[in-house]
């Protein structure tokens, strides 16, 4: 009897001494529970911790994902970066790579990662889409239109496409009142809740606008561009100083943008803090699309500075490197209540007119 209470303990002991899943880093989390966002939370810490044991590009891969359900961008961007580097040229990282970049509003880097899927088997749809997503938010509606037009094809129909196409061909009012119609349909993508707060144009009183912000931003606390819209809203009602710490906020999450360093040089610009706002113009690198808006910004502050030789150097800038954009000066115009190059012709805006009397 005894020797038998011995065996029975003895085999109780080596079972609880057993390796746990998840302590040596072999097990990984079921897919339903790294498919689900609600658990992303949950998975991260698990992952985490997998990785403090053993680094491999999958289980990097694997949290990445999970940062990116969370609308943390900054975060998933890191850890797809290792995943990567770490010798992966998995169609499934590059596609995360590059749905990642583009939510960073680095649209070209994101560009450069599905041409390397193009020429792949990879999945048409979630490529066409997301190419069609890109160039909507790039502005250039001809190449959205081409890629989006693939996806009106009977496989691919489904609401979310269709109204895709119909952004693309210029119903985008009927699309909002869409949207705000049914809350739960701009939720099927993060493209289409970007796109309804980012046209919506709220009162200072609408409050059903800030109740749906602050609902899905509280599902979503680390998304920037939930937070981006935040921030306009609170300069909208005079929350200028609660206003100013979203932004903050907002630059660490999208860290190298020069949309949001101009959208912040504007936001300094309307409160007349102009030595701010330079700051914040002169972060936008030249090659950039948004460089032109931040040189003409960047002029009028030089002229309200009261530094109006700076104010027209810039300008003469302006001129040498976007000869044919004319809003940009007509915005100058606007703002400085001076018709720019309204008499003559001139090359340099420095030069002045001799009196022929």
């Amino acid at each position: 009897m005894r020797k038998i209470f011995v065996l029975i303990y003895l085999s109780i002991f080596c079972f609880a001494c057993e390796n746990k899943p998840g302590i040596k880093g072999d097990i990984i989390p079921p897919q339903t529970i790294l498919k689900n966002p609600i658990n992303a939370v949950k998975t991260i810490k698990y992952l985490s911790a997998l990785i403090e044991e053993d680094e491999t590009n999958q289980l990097y891969f694997l949290r990445a994902k999970a940062y990116y359900d969370l609308h943390d961008y900054t975060s998933a961007y890191k850890d797809i970066e290792k995943a990567i580097k770490g010798g992966s040229d998995d169609q499934d990282y590059l596609f995360l790579s590059a749905s990642i970049k583009y939510q960073l509003e680095w649209y070209d880097l994101a560009i450069e990662d599905l041409k390397l899927l193009s020429s792949s088997d990879f999945n048409a749809e979630k490529l066409n889409e997301l190419y069609g997503q890109i160039y909507l938010s790039k502005k250039d509606v001809k190449k959205a239109n081409y890629f989006l037009a693939k996806l009106a094809r009977e496989s691919y129909r489904n609401t979310r496409n269709l109204i895709l196409n119909r952004i693309c061909k210029g119903d985008s009012l009927n699309v909002l009142i869409e949207l705000n119609n049914s809350p739960a349909l701009s939720e099927e993508s993060t493209f289409l809740t970007r796109f309804y707060f980012e046209n919506y144009r709220p009162s200072k009183l609408d409050v059903a606008y800030q109740y749906k912000l602050l609902k899905i931003l509280k599902k979503y606390p680390s998304d920037p561009h939930l937070m981006r819209f935040w921030a306009r809203y609170l300069f909208l009602i005079h929350q200028i100083d609660r206003a100013e710490k979203v932004y903050f906020q907002v630059e660490k999450l999208l860290p190298n943008n020069p949309l949001l360093a101009v959208e912040i040089g504007e936001f300094y610009f309307k409160l007349r803090n102009y030595k701010k706002a330079l700051d914040y113009f002169s972060k936008v690198p030249r090659n950039t699309p948004s460089y032109s808006k931040a040189l003409v910004f960047k002029s009028i502050c030089w002229v309200y500075k009261g530094d109006k030789l700076s104010g027209l150097q810039t300008l003469d800038s302006l001129k040498k490197f976007y000869p044919n954009e004319k809003y940009l000066f007509k915005l100058f115009d606007r703002y400085t209540n001076h018709r720019f190059d309204s008499l003559a012709r001139q090359t340099d805006s420095l030069r002045t007119q001799v009196n022929q009397n």
